[in-house]
């Protein structure tokens, strides 16, 4: 919910803005404009869904109850790993904090314990405070592979699929490219996509490879006007947003 929360503030802005500008004065078509104009409210929801992994309110809360928990602070300052795994075990799991990786370390960056799932990204850093004498480290994650892949696909309705170390690690293609597309478009099924290929950071580090394929309008579509597609693509993904269908299925 977090996610659908901050994107529709954004486009809603946008759809109200398109609409008190747009008048009665018929707008010239976009042509081949028309592309980069989907491409744009595209590219900007995928990177905002990655973007609120990392720092949306609900990441915050979350790194309050890690910096905050007495038990984790006690073992780690004891360098108590048993005492720090029964610790992280309770964080991750508590219902409703959606932490889905926690690893904590000792000064010297021995791992004292490591719970969640093995494929998670946009991991958030921080330090273990006691009477501000620094006790240990953390990284932090509060969303997985697949669930980025699920919000991508739900919420923007693109195919994605995600590389690591330059292999399909997993997507919505059936039959994806072996290889992290060089390009800057690519024809599947018969369909011409533009390509949006950004990294994002692995967890505990590294990187992986995003390929999100934006299907190339149609020369019917180009008839409309810009600030038409730009508008249309923002409802679009505002209703998928307001669906229940879709909250389910990115649950």
């Amino acid at each position: 919910m977090r996610h659908r929360n901050s994107i529709v503030v954004v486009l809603l802005a946008g759809l109200l803005a398109g609409c008190a500008s747009s008048g009665t004065k018929p707008l010239p078509a976009c042509g081949r404009a028309s592309a980069a104009a989907r491409y744009a409210v595209d590219n900007g929801v995928v990177r905002k869904i990655y973007d609120n992994e990392r720092g949306s309110p609900a990441v915050t809360a979350d790194l309050a109850h890690v910096t905050g928990a007495a038990d984790l602070l006690a073992a780690v300052t004891d360098d108590n790993q048993a005492a720090t795994l029964a610790a992280v075990k309770r964080i991750v799991y508590t219902p409703g904090w959606h932490i889905v990786r926690l690893r904590v370390l000792d000064n010297a960056g021995v791992v004292l314990a490591d719970v969640g799932g093995p494929y998670v990204l946009a991991p958030v850093t921080g330090n273990l405070l006691v009477d501000g004498v620094v006790v240990g480290t953390f990284v932090m994650s509060v969303q997985d592979d697949m669930g980025y892949k699920k919000l991508v696909t739900n919420i923007a309705d693109l195919p994605v699929e995600l590389y690591l170390d330059g292999k399909p690690l997993m997507g919505s293609l059936v039959d994806p490219p072996s290889t992290p597309p060089s390009g800057t478009t690519l024809t599947l099924g018969g369909v011409d996509y533009d390509i949006d290929a950004y990294s994002v950071e692995a967890f505990p580090s590294g990187q992986l490879q995003v390929v999100v394929l934006i299907a190339i309008p149609s020369p019917a579509l180009g008839r409309e006007s810009c600030a038409t597609i730009k508008l249309a693509t923002e409802a679009g993904v505002v209703a998928r947003v307001a669906s229940p269908i879709h909250h389910a299925a990115s649950a």
